[in-house]
C-alpha cells in the first residue's frame, strides 16, 4: 500500500532529527513532488541543504517555503542567514526585518540583523540592535562581544574593553572574548594585559593557532625572541598551512641570525600561498634570485595583477626592485624603488614643511632646555645610555653591532622612547622646567633599566635621536653620544631604497627632494650640536671605520671609556638580536665599498644629490 505524503513528511522528520540527512532530503523531495506548496518541508529541505553547503539551492527553498506561508519567521531568518553568507547584505537586513516584524520578541533575530548591519557599516543601527537582543536577553554575552568590537572600530577603547569584559562575567570561558580583548590591548599596547588575555585563551583552549600567532607577534614587539619563536613554532604546529605564521617565524629568525633558516620559512610561505608578496620582499633580502627562478617569475607575473591593494604593490615593488639590482638591470631596479616609493607617499600625510618647523623649533627651544643644565650636571646613573645617532642607513647598526660586543654594553636596538617622552619638550610644544625635565629623565632610565641587569651601559640607536641631542646632553650630562657619518649619497640612496615598517617615525624618505632637504636639516643641526658640544659628540665616518677597522674601533671604545676587549673586532660573530633594516649585513664582517654601490644608479637620479655632495 503507498504511503500517503503526510507518512512521508514524517519519515522525513524522523530521518531529520535522527541526522540521517540524505535519506531525509530524499524523502522531504518526494513530499514536494506530491504536495509542492508544503512550506514545511520546504523550509526543512532548505535546512538541510545550508548544513550541507548547498546555499543557493537552500536559498532557493527558504523562498520557495515563504511563497507557500508568508508568515514563516523561521523561513525569513534562516534566508536572512543565507543572504549574509552571499554577501547580499542589502536583502539579509529586509528578510531579518520581516521576521522582527513576525516575531517582535525574539533575540536572536536582532543580533543576526546587527551582524549584518555592522558588515554594512551601519555602525549605529547596529548597536541599537545589539543593545535590543540584550535588553530581550540580559546574559546574551555574543551581543556585548559585537558591541565591543563596534566600540573598538569606532576608537572608543574604554567602552569596548567594559563590554568584552561584560561578556566574559556572563560567559567566563567565552575564548573568542578573551582574543578580541587581547587584540585591543596588543593594539593598545598593554602588552601585559594582551598577555593575560591570550594565555588565558590558551588555558580554556589549547589547539587555537590564532591564538599563539598574536602571542608571537607581542613577544616579537617586545624583543622577546625566544618567546615569539616558540610562539609562531606552536601555531605552524596546529596549523601547518598557516602561512602568515611561517612567514613572521622567518622574520624573527632573520633577527637572532639563522637567515637560512628564515629563508626556508619564507619559501614555505610562498609555497602555501603564492600571492602572498611580503614574503617575496622578506626572501629578496636575503637570496638573489636568477631570472629563471619559478618565484621571480611570479614575481614578475604579480606585478600586472590590478587586484592588489597599495600595501602589496608596495612590498612587489620593493621586491622586484631588490631582484633586478641584483640581476644589475638597474634601470628596472630604479624604476620599482621609484614606484613604491610613490606608492607609500600617497598613503601618509607628510608635507617636509613639517621637518623644517620642527627643525627650527629644537634650535629655538634649546637656550631654555640649557638653563637646566647645572642641576643634570652632577647626576650620577647606574646606567650610562649610550645614543647612536645620525641619518638612517649610515651604518648605526654596525655601530652598535661592535660595541655590543663588549661584555659590559647591551645593545637595546632602536628605542623610541625619546620620542615619545622628550619630543614636546625638545620643540618647546611643553613648557621647559625642571620638574619636566626630571620626569622625561626618570621614564627614560625606567625603560632602559628592563633591558639589562648586568650591563653598565645601554645603547638607544634610533638614528632620528639627533634632533634631541640638546635635550639628551642637558638630562644625562654622563650620555655618551656616537654620531655617525657616512658619503652623503649613499646615505640618501640607502633611504630611499629602504622600506622602512615604522612610518609614523621615519616619512621623508619615499622622495628623492624630500630626502635631500632632509639630509640638509639634519646637517644644519647637527653643525649646531658639534658647536654647541665641541668634543662631547663623538663622530665616527663609516668608510674610515671599514677602511681602518682596528684603529676606529678601538678610538670608539676609549672614548666610551671603556677597557678594550678583542671581541670588538669580530661584530659578525655577535649573537644579538637585530631588529633592523640591516640586520642581514651585520652578520657579515666588515667589508668596504658598500657606499659606492649608488653609483650604480647615478645617471638615472639625474643629479638629485649634487647639492649634498
Amino acid at each position: 500500500m503507498a504511503q500517503t505524503s503526510d507518512q512521508i513528511f514524517n519519515k522525513a522528520i524522523e530521518e531529520h532529527q535522527n541526522n540521517n540527512l540524505i535519506e531525509a532530503k530524499k524523502l522531504y523531495l518526494e513530499v514536494l513532488t506530491l504536495q509542492p506548496n508544503n512550506y514545511a518541508a520546504h523550509l526543512n529541505l532548505g535546512v538541510i541543504l545550508q548544513m550541507s553547503g548547498e546555499l543557493n539551492n537552500a536559498k532557493i527553498s527558504f523562498q520557495e517555503s515563504i511563497k507557500c506561508n508568508p508568515k514563516i519567521v523561521e523561513a525569513y531568518i534562516n534566508l536572512g542567514g543565507i543572504n549574509y553568507k552571499l554577501n547580499e547584505l542589502d536583502e539579509a537586513e529586509e528578510n531579518y526585518n520581516k521576521a522582527i516584524d513576525l516575531e517582535p520578541d525574539y533575540f536572536k533575530t536582532y543580533f543576526n540583523l546587527g551582524v549584518v548591519l555592522a558588515a554594512s557599516d551601519k555602525f549605529d543601527q547596529a548597536m541599537f540592535n545589539y543593545n535590543k537582543a540584550i535588553k530581550l536577553k540580559p546574559d546574551f554575552a555574543e551581543s556585548y562581544n559585537n558591541l565591543a568590537i563596534i566600540f573598538q572600530k569606532l576608537k572608543q577603547p574604554s567602552e569596548a574593553i567594559k563590554n568584552f569584559k561584560k561578556a566574559i562575567e556572563i560567559k567566563s570561558d567565552y575564548t573568542e572574548v578573551y582574543f578580541n580583548l587581547g587584540n585591543l590591548y596588543s593594539d593598545l599596547e598593554k602588552i601585559n594585559e594582551a598577555q593575560t588575555c591570550y594565555e588565558q585563551v590558551i588555558r580554556i583552549n589549547q589547539n587555537f593557532p590564532e591564538v599563539y600567532f598574536k602571542l608571537g607577534i607581542l613577544f616579537n614587539n617586545i624583543n622577546k625572541l625566544d618567546e615569539a619563536l616558540q610562539s609562531y613554532k606552536k601555531a605552524i604546529d596546529l596549523n601547518p598551512n598557516f602561512y602568515q605564521a611561517y612567514n613572521n617565524y622567518g622574520i624573527v629568525l632573520e633577527k637572532v641570525g639563522k637567515l637560512h633558516l628564515a629563508e626556508e620559512n619564507y619559501i614555505k610561505t610562498i609555497e602555501l600561498n603564492p600571492i602572498f608578496i611580503e614574503a617575496y620582499y622578506n626572501l629578496s633580502k636575503l637570496k638573489s634570485f636568477k631570472e629563471d627562478d619559478p618565484k621571480f617569475i611570479q614575481l614578475q607575473k604579480l606585478y600586472f595583477d590590478k587586484n592588489l591593494n597599495n600595501n602589496q604593490q608596495v612590498y612587489l615593488n620593493f621586491a622586484l626592485g631588490k631582484c633586478y639590482e641584483n640581476l644589475k638591470n638597474f634601470k628596472k631596479s630604479y624604476k620599482h624603488f621609484s614606484d613604491g616609493n610613490s606608492i607609500c607617499k600617497k598613503n601618509i600625510d607628510y608635507n617636509i614643511n613639517e621637518d623644517i618647523n620642527i627643525f627650527n623649533q629644537i634650535k629655538e627651544t634649546y637656550p631654555s632646555i640649557k638653563l637646566n643644565h647645572s642641576k643634570f650636571s652632577n647626576t650620577q646613573n647606574e646606567i650610562t645610555p649610550i645614543f647612536i645617532v645620525g641619518m638612517p642607513r649610515s651604518g648605526t647598526s654596525l655601530i652598535e653591532q661592535i660595541i655590543s660586543s663588549h661584555s659590559n654594553v647591551f645593545g637595546a636596538g632602536e628605542l623610541n622612547f625619546v620620542n615619545e617622552y622628550g619630543d614636546n619638550l625638545a620643540r618647546g610644544v611643553s613648557e621647559i622646567d625642571y620638574d619636566l625635565l626630571l620626569e622625561f629623565k626618570n621614564k627614560y632610565i625606567s625603560k632602559l633599566r628592563k633591558f639589562s641587569s648586568t650591563c653598565s651601559f645601554i645603547v638607544d640607536k634610533m638614528p632620528l635621536n639627533f634632533k634631541y641631542i640638546g635635550l639628551l646632553k642637558t638630562v644625562f650630562p654622563d650620555a655618551k653620544i656616537i654620531h655617525t657619518t657616512r658619503n652623503p649619497a649613499a646615505t640618501c640612496w640607502g633611504n630611499y631604497q629602504q622600506l622602512f615598517t615604522n612610518k609614523n617615525v621615519i616619512r621623508f624618505c619615499y622622495d628623492l627632494d624630500d630626502i635631500v632637504v632632509f639630509y640638509d636639516l639634519y646637517k644644519d643641526l647637527m653643525l649646531f650640536w658639534n658647536n654647541e658640544f665641541s668634543d662631547k659628540i663623538y663622530n665616527l665616518d663609516y668608510e674610515k671605520l671599514t677602511l681602518n677597522q682596528e684603529e676606529e674601533t678601538k678610538n670608539l671604545i676609549s672614548y666610551l671609556g671603556l677597557k678594550w676587549e678583542n671581541k670588538c673586532l669580530t661584530p659578525e660573530e655577535n649573537k644579538r638580536s637585530v631588529s633592523t633594516a640591516s640586520n642581514n649585513q651585520v652578520r657579515q664582517k666588515v667589508y668596504k665599498g658598500s657606499s659606492q654601490k649608488w653609483k650604480n644608479y647615478e645617471l638615472l637620479l639625474n643629479n638629485k644629490f649634487s647639492s649634498i655632495m
